[in-house]
Protein backbone atom coordinates (compact mmCIF):
# COMPACT_ATOMS: atom_id res chain seq x y z
CA UNK A 1 0.00 0.00 0.00
CA UNK A 2 1.37 3.32 -0.83
CA UNK A 3 2.52 6.34 1.69
CA UNK A 4 -0.92 8.65 0.46
CA UNK A 5 -3.09 5.37 0.48
CA UNK A 6 -2.15 4.16 4.00
CA UNK A 7 -2.46 7.50 6.34
CA UNK A 8 -5.37 9.19 6.93
CA UNK A 9 -5.01 12.89 5.64
CA UNK A 10 -4.09 14.52 8.41
CA UNK A 11 -1.09 12.32 8.84
CA UNK A 12 0.16 12.21 5.40
CA UNK A 13 -0.54 16.07 5.35
CA UNK A 14 1.92 16.55 8.55
CA UNK A 15 4.28 13.96 6.78
CA UNK A 16 4.65 16.14 3.84
CA UNK A 17 5.10 18.86 5.58
CA UNK A 18 8.07 17.36 7.84
CA UNK A 19 9.56 16.10 4.52
CA UNK A 20 9.64 19.65 2.87
CA UNK A 21 11.57 21.48 5.57
CA UNK A 22 13.73 18.69 5.95
CA UNK A 23 14.34 19.33 2.26
CA UNK A 24 13.67 23.14 2.64
CA UNK A 25 11.17 22.76 -0.47
CA UNK A 26 7.56 23.79 -0.92
CA UNK A 27 5.05 21.05 0.80
CA UNK A 28 3.68 21.65 -2.71
CA UNK A 29 6.92 20.36 -4.41
CA UNK A 30 7.04 17.48 -2.29
CA UNK A 31 3.09 16.60 -2.47
CA UNK A 32 3.82 16.53 -6.24
CA UNK A 33 6.93 14.63 -6.27
CA UNK A 34 5.26 11.72 -3.44
CA UNK A 35 1.90 11.59 -6.06
CA UNK A 36 4.07 11.55 -9.92
CA UNK A 37 6.38 8.64 -7.51
CA UNK A 38 3.66 6.73 -6.82
CA UNK A 39 1.79 7.02 -10.56
CA UNK A 40 5.05 6.31 -12.42
CA UNK A 41 5.17 2.76 -10.06
CA UNK A 42 1.22 2.41 -10.74
CA UNK A 43 1.90 2.83 -14.64
CA UNK A 44 4.99 1.51 -15.03
CA UNK A 45 4.22 -2.07 -13.85
CA UNK A 46 1.76 -2.79 -16.48
CA UNK A 47 5.10 -2.01 -19.16
CA UNK A 48 7.42 -4.72 -17.34
CA UNK A 49 5.02 -6.96 -16.22
CA UNK A 50 2.52 -7.54 -19.32
CA UNK A 51 3.31 -9.85 -21.27
CA UNK A 52 1.28 -7.47 -24.40
CA UNK A 53 3.91 -4.65 -24.92
CA UNK A 54 0.89 -2.52 -26.71
CA UNK A 55 -1.55 -2.46 -24.44
CA UNK A 56 -3.04 0.44 -24.44
CA UNK A 57 -5.16 0.17 -21.06
CA UNK A 58 -4.36 -0.14 -17.37
CA UNK A 59 -4.98 -3.35 -16.21
CA UNK A 60 -7.52 -3.74 -13.43
CA UNK A 61 -5.51 -3.86 -10.46
CA UNK A 62 -3.66 -0.64 -11.75
CA UNK A 63 -6.72 1.48 -12.13
CA UNK A 64 -7.47 0.08 -8.62
CA UNK A 65 -4.16 1.55 -7.40
CA UNK A 66 -4.75 4.38 -9.59
CA UNK A 67 -8.17 5.59 -8.43
CA UNK A 68 -6.89 5.14 -4.46
CA UNK A 69 -3.60 7.60 -5.49
CA UNK A 70 -6.36 9.84 -7.09
CA UNK A 71 -8.66 9.97 -4.17
CA UNK A 72 -5.81 10.73 -1.57
CA UNK A 73 -4.44 13.35 -4.28
CA UNK A 74 -7.88 14.72 -4.10
CA UNK A 75 -7.95 15.35 -0.39
CA UNK A 76 -4.16 16.34 -0.93
CA UNK A 77 -5.63 19.08 -3.59
CA UNK A 78 -8.40 19.81 -0.75
CA UNK A 79 -5.67 20.47 1.85
CA UNK A 80 -4.15 22.89 -0.16
CA UNK A 81 -1.04 20.80 -0.08
CA UNK A 82 -1.04 19.75 -3.64
CA UNK A 83 -1.15 22.47 -6.80
CA UNK A 84 -2.36 20.51 -9.88
CA UNK A 85 -0.73 22.35 -12.58
CA UNK A 86 2.48 21.34 -11.37
CA UNK A 87 1.68 18.24 -11.34
CA UNK A 88 0.88 18.09 -14.99
CA UNK A 89 3.96 20.00 -15.54
CA UNK A 90 6.45 17.37 -13.59
CA UNK A 91 4.34 14.71 -15.17
CA UNK A 92 4.49 15.44 -18.55
CA UNK A 93 8.16 16.29 -18.30
CA UNK A 94 8.63 12.60 -17.61
CA UNK A 95 5.81 11.23 -20.62
CA UNK A 96 6.47 11.92 -24.27
CA UNK A 97 3.27 10.64 -24.40
CA UNK A 98 1.04 10.67 -21.49
CA UNK A 99 -0.93 7.73 -21.20
CA UNK A 100 -4.53 8.58 -22.51
CA UNK A 101 -6.34 6.44 -19.05
CA UNK A 102 -4.59 8.55 -16.85
CA UNK A 103 -5.56 12.20 -18.21
CA UNK A 104 -8.77 10.23 -18.16
CA UNK A 105 -9.18 9.64 -14.52
CA UNK A 106 -7.07 12.96 -13.54
CA UNK A 107 -9.88 14.99 -15.53
CA UNK A 108 -12.62 12.65 -14.23
CA UNK A 109 -11.36 12.97 -10.37
CA UNK A 110 -11.44 17.24 -11.05
CA UNK A 111 -7.81 17.13 -10.21
CA UNK A 112 -7.16 18.78 -14.02
CA UNK A 113 -9.98 19.95 -16.14
CA UNK A 114 -9.53 19.07 -20.00
CA UNK A 115 -9.73 22.21 -20.64
CA UNK A 116 -6.40 22.91 -18.62
CA UNK A 117 -4.65 20.15 -20.56
CA UNK A 118 -5.19 21.18 -23.72
CA UNK A 119 -4.68 25.03 -22.95
CA UNK A 120 -1.11 23.96 -21.11
CA UNK A 121 -0.11 21.79 -23.28
CA UNK A 122 1.40 22.97 -26.79
CA UNK A 123 1.84 19.50 -28.03
CA UNK A 124 -1.71 17.75 -27.51
CA UNK A 125 -1.89 18.00 -31.00
CA UNK A 126 0.68 15.27 -31.60
CA UNK A 127 -0.10 13.10 -28.51
CA UNK A 128 -3.71 13.13 -28.40
CA UNK A 129 -5.08 11.94 -31.59
CA UNK A 130 -2.27 8.99 -31.56
CA UNK A 131 -3.30 8.13 -28.01
CA UNK A 132 -6.78 8.05 -29.70
CA UNK A 133 -6.15 6.34 -33.17
CA UNK A 134 -4.18 3.56 -30.69
CA UNK A 135 -6.84 3.05 -28.23
CA UNK A 136 -9.93 2.72 -30.73
CA UNK A 137 -7.40 0.28 -32.63
CA UNK A 138 -6.76 -2.10 -29.51
CA UNK A 139 -8.92 -4.97 -28.14
CA UNK A 140 -8.65 -5.88 -24.61
CA UNK A 141 -8.83 -9.67 -24.05
CA UNK A 142 -12.18 -11.14 -23.64
CA UNK A 143 -11.78 -11.95 -20.08
CA UNK A 144 -11.58 -8.13 -19.31
CA UNK A 145 -15.29 -7.13 -19.57
CA UNK A 146 -14.35 -4.06 -16.61
CA UNK A 147 -11.39 -2.68 -19.55
CA UNK A 148 -13.85 -2.72 -22.13
CA UNK A 149 -16.14 -0.90 -20.26
CA UNK A 150 -13.19 1.99 -19.39
CA UNK A 151 -12.18 1.84 -23.28
CA UNK A 152 -15.59 2.91 -24.42
CA UNK A 153 -15.91 5.40 -21.38
CA UNK A 154 -12.65 7.34 -22.20
CA UNK A 155 -13.29 7.09 -26.31
CA UNK A 156 -17.16 8.07 -25.59
CA UNK A 157 -15.82 11.43 -23.98
CA UNK A 158 -17.20 14.25 -26.22
CA UNK A 159 -14.59 16.98 -25.47
CA UNK A 160 -11.59 15.06 -26.57
CA UNK A 161 -12.58 15.88 -30.20
CA UNK A 162 -14.01 19.20 -29.31
CA UNK A 163 -10.69 20.40 -27.29
CA UNK A 164 -7.99 19.45 -29.92
CA UNK A 165 -10.10 20.26 -32.98
CA UNK A 166 -13.56 22.65 -32.81
CA UNK A 167 -16.16 21.50 -35.28
CA UNK A 168 -14.79 18.34 -35.18
CA UNK A 169 -16.84 15.48 -34.04
CA UNK A 170 -16.04 12.08 -35.62
CA UNK A 171 -12.53 10.53 -34.62
CA UNK A 172 -11.89 9.17 -38.07
CA UNK A 173 -12.32 13.15 -39.06
CA UNK A 174 -10.10 14.05 -36.44
CA UNK A 175 -7.47 11.61 -37.50
CA UNK A 176 -7.21 12.57 -40.39
CA UNK A 177 -6.97 15.89 -39.91
CA UNK A 178 -4.83 15.86 -37.27
CA UNK A 179 -2.78 13.42 -38.78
Amino acid sequence: MSFLASFPCCVTVCELRRQAAQLGVSVGAVSVQTVLERLMEITERQEENDGDSRREMLTSSQRIKLCVLLESTKELLSQGVLCPKLLWVEYRRDQKHPKLEVVYYLHLYNILTLDYIVESDENVRSWLPCQLKALCGWTPLQAEEETKQVQQKVLSRADWEEKVAPGVSDKLALFELLG
